[in-house]
């Protein structure tokens, strides 16, 4: 099971984490399932992740780490609208050279764009509050035994801690776990990737990187669940897809809404399909299904949960 559940910070119209907290604990109590991937954990929801669910043991992994970009826009936005206050001031109104309109552009987009963007992001997921947040993998200890796990970062240095490609907007952090069950190993990774499709390649080539490397064997079962913050169809996808199946696609059985991400039901807004199940190796997507917990109609978060059921067919 996959489930971005959203910051504690965010906006929800279900409300504060306190309230939305419990919809996805029974949720999840009411699921069953054997390995669960969260997204989208501040530091206010991560007790709820480390005892919060019963009957699951949890690996924290290590947290993203901290954008260095709204910090970069307080401080170049005033001094962007100064800079083109005098621009204005000394050089007149048009007509102007290209390179002035240039120039003109360049500070607007700096000192109004970038900080009403800014602004837009903070009020849709709250404030960027240190250290940044986890994706932690949950387990019934009962049936998993947890023999390693760690973290990698999506970017050109994937082993140093808040490491991100240029232009990323904040870190994006990947978290694996190989477990021993049932006589074999498997390997868990729990993707929260980024927007940007200009990383869509080194996106996909540090994900394909790390299943090489932690797979315990070329034939053992490997699971990617997590928000890819991309369609099936989108470059990133597409690119893993060499190396892996989407469960949701082979399932011989399929329940709910096939899109994930709702936007909180906001009126206008089409749903979209970002978080995925994809998997390799011995293993048969048995039955697929899009969870819809509502409290009155609102949901607990902006993405609804994925849950798959696998069987393994080990030679």
């Amino acid at each position: 099971m996959t489930w971005n559940v959203l910051f504690a910070a965010a906006r929800s119209p279900l409300g504060p984490w306190s309230a939305r907290g419990p919809v996805v604990r029974d949720t999840v109590v009411g699921a069953a399932p054997d390995v669960l991937c969260l997204q989208e954990i501040d530091p206010a929801q991560v007790e709820f992740a480390r005892a919060g669910i019963p009957g699951f043991s949890a690996l924290l992994g290590e947290t993203n780490g901290l954008s260095p970009y709204p910090r970069r826009i307080l401080v170049a936005a005033p001094i962007a609208l100064l800079l083109w206050a005098v621009l204005a001031w000394r050089l007149g109104p048009p007509p102007w050279p290209v390179w002035l309109w240039l120039t003109h552009l360049a500070l607007f987009a700096v000192g109004v764009l970038a900080p009403l963007l800014l602004a837009f992001v903070i009020r849709y997921r709250g404030p960027y509050r240190p250290p940044g947040s986890l994706n932690p993998i949950l387990y019934r200890p009962e049936r998993l035994r947890p023999l390693a796990d760690g973290c990698v970062w999506i970017s050109d240095t994937p082993h140093r801690s808040g490491t991100a490609f240029p232009f990323l907007i904040e870190p994006r952090v990947v978290h694996w776990a190989r477990f021993a069950v049932d006589g074999f190993e498997i390997l868990v990774v729990n993707a929260h990737l980024g927007h940007a499709p200009w990383h869509y390649a080194g996106t996909a080539r540090v994900v394909l990187e790390l299943l090489a490397r932690e797979r315990p064997s070329s034939d053992a079962p490997v699971l990617l669940l997590g928000d890819f913050n991309a369609v099936p169809g989108s470059g990133v996808v597409r690119r893993l897809l060499d190396s892996l199946t989407l469960a949701w696609d082979v399932a011989e059985t399929r329940d709910g809404p096939e899109t994930t991400f709702q936007w909180n039901l906001a009126p206008g807004m089409t749903p979209l399909r970002l978080d995925h199940v994809l998997f390799a190796g011995p293993l048969r997507s048995v039955a697929a299904r899009v969870l819809t917990p509502r409290v009155g109609g609102l949901p607990p978060s902006d993405h609804d949960p994925v849950v798959v059921e696998f069987e393994v067919a080990l030679t």
